[in-house]
């Protein structure tokens, strides 16, 4: 009987263990990621039986210091797989600055030919699918390897081989660091922890079982994605690690990102819009109004109005002839401006941290053209010309009044 019950144990059936996978580390190691996770994070390494789920043996340790890195001596486990837990702040490579809020990451391993082991995003978005996989008949390899694939078809990263998630590493040169370094910023991009959180979230729930994600998913992340810049990225990385005292070879994800932004099935939604009206009037930035109407006062007030995603940013160009429009210093919210050119009648318009932007403009009769350029673009994102709708006000200010008013105003 005993020997019988020997051999139960050792075919698996019992719990799904696996007393013939048993295995010692004299140390395991790695880094943690999003950017490098901060000293204090917590990491926890599960043993799991064959079919994935905890046989509630665990071991515990802590990031000791600020380039994520963690150590864990004599691990002795009856299974070659684990489930790595980390949770803490860590360095955020699109601010530059370090996280306001703790988040947690995964990472499921095979620890059979490996004591070097990583945990960052894309750990954590292929581990429910491996489950899912695991329970359906795969294989933990095949399913790690499909769970990958898949994870990188949604950001258009195709490869027809790719270094196992756990071993990548954002410090590191090479195209497949580039690839996690270009969607861990991509999925952070300019949102806050709880919303990155939650786009993670929603992720995991929907490549579960399907290896895909919603069109929602997508769009947002292709609308924060065209925000991204990679070389300050880079540059935040660089410093961070060099203000560490450590030289690394931080990957450039410039083509990951242009190869996403030209050839995604996702559709971007709007980081930037126009009210068709603000708190000074007619909005002149509303692209379905070419005309503004006069009054029968000293000026017509309009506004110049704005909504931005985080992330984006604004400028305006504003040109009228013979001096036929000025604004308001002290009615405004957001914007801030540059020099008045009495050469081209003209003033330029920027966005500062603000999301919600509104000024009051005065226009006095005349055409006044506007060049529109959207989240750094060098040329015009788009023009338009707006003229009056009706006569001339009956009372106007005159060209030298107007030159007056925007020489106060710098």
């Amino acid at each position: 009987l005993f020997s019988y019950f020997r051999y139960l144990a050792g075919n698996s059936i019992f719990c799904g263990s696996i007393t013939d996978d048993a295995i010692t580390k004299a140390k395991v190691t790695g880094y943690v990621q999003k950017g490098p996770f901060l000293s204090g994070t917590s990491v926890t390494i599960y043993e799991l039986h064959n079919n994935l789920t905890q046989t509630g043996k665990s071991f515990n340790t802590q990031i000791l210091n600020n380039l994520g890195a963690f150590e864990l001596n004599n691990v002795n486990l009856s299974s070659r797989y684990v489930e790595v837990k980390a949770d803490g702040y860590y360095f955020n490579e699109v601010s530059g600055t370090n996280s306001a809020a703790p988040i947690t990451l995964y990472a499921l391993v095979d620890l059979q030919d490996k004591s070097t082991i990583n945990i960052n995003v894309l750990t954590h978005l292929e581990r429910e699918r491996v489950k899912y996989l695991v329970e359906n008949g795969s294989s933990f390899a095949d399913a790690k390897k499909q769970a990958q694939q898949e994870v990188l078809r949604v950001f258009n990263m195709e490869k027809s081989s790719v270094a196992s998630s756990e071993m990548l590493d954002l410090s590191q040169n090479g195209e497949d660091n580039a690839f996690l370094l270009a969607i861990s910023a991509f999925l952070l991009a300019h949102r806050t922890e709880g919303d990155f959180s939650e786009l993670l979230g929603n992720m995991i729930y929907e490549l579960k079982t399907t290896g895909t994600i919603s069109s929602s998913s997508g769009s947002a992340i292709i609308t924060a994605a065209r925000l991204i810049d990679p070389a300050m990225v880079r540059a935040n990385l660089l410093n961070r690690y060099a203000a560490l005292g450590i030289a690394v070879g931080v990957p450039d994800f410039s083509d990951a990102l242009a190869n996403f932004t030209a050839n995604t099935g996702y559709q971007p939604v709007e980081t930037v819009s126009y009210p068709a009206s603000g708190s000074y009037g007619t909005n002149l930035l509303d692209r379905n109004n070419t005309v503004y109407p006069l009054s029968n006062g000293i000026f017509a007030p309009v506004s110049l109005a704005a909504t931005l995603q985080p992330g984006s940013s604004l400028k305006v160009k504003v040109t009228g002839v013979s001096d036929n429009w000025a604004f308001s210093p002290f009615l405004f919210s957001g914007w801030q401006w540059g020099e008045y050119d009495p050469a081209t009648h003209s003033r330029t318009f920027t966005s500062g941290s603000a999301r919600t932007l509104d000024l009051q403009v005065l226009l006095n009769g005349g055409a006044v053209t506007l060049e529109v350029y959207e989240n750094g673009s060098a040329l015009p994102t788009w023009t338009k010309q707006v003229t009056p709708q009706s006569a001339a006000p009956a009372i106007q200010l005159s060209a030298s009044d107007l030159r007056i008013q925007n020489a106060q105003v710098g």
